[in-house]
């Protein structure tokens, strides 16, 4: 859950296992693979309101986009449609003209910030989307290895 992040201090603090953070570990993967200087967010509205990306971005001075008040709201019902089991194509086509008015600000790639978002995309793929599921699974893969 990319939300939950905002308490990852919180719960490291009080468990004496590491915690792999996803919102870093995706800022750290666009920084280094150079894919984008200027980034969108397509999240909850708690995670675009808490701006967990925004922080971990903007420290590689990486410009972050979030949807305007009224493309949030398209964001939000399309996340709660695959919550409540509809992941159809007429929902995934909602975020279409979102992501085309992003692009228009100069977005260059897209952060799926909400781990119900890659479902809509999974038949559909485009090379502008990160999921941060994915990089998160490299890592613990790379982090299981070495340990």
């Amino acid at each position: 859950c990319n939300t939950a992040h905002y308490f990852i201090d919180v719960i490291q603090d009080n468990i004496s296992i590491p915690v792999l953070n996803m919102i870093e570990e995706t800022a750290a993967h666009i920084h280094e693979s150079q894919q984008a200087q200027k980034v969108g967010i397509l999240g909850t509205n708690a995670t675009v309101k808490t701006g967990l990306y925004q922080k971990a971005l903007n420290k590689y001075d990486i410009d972050v986009i979030v949807p305007s008040a009224e493309d949030q709201q398209i964001v939000m019902e399309s996340i709660l449609q695959v919550k409540a089991g509809n992941s159809s194509a007429e929902v995934t086509d909602t975020l279409l003209p979102v992501k085309a008015r992003m692009r228009e600000l100069g977005v260059q790639r897209f952060v799926l910030g909400c781990t119900e978002i890659p479902l809509l995309f999974q038949r559909r793929g485009s090379e502008d989307l990160i999921d941060p599921m994915d990089i998160l699974a490299k890592v613990a893969i790379e982090f299981a290895l070495e340990n």
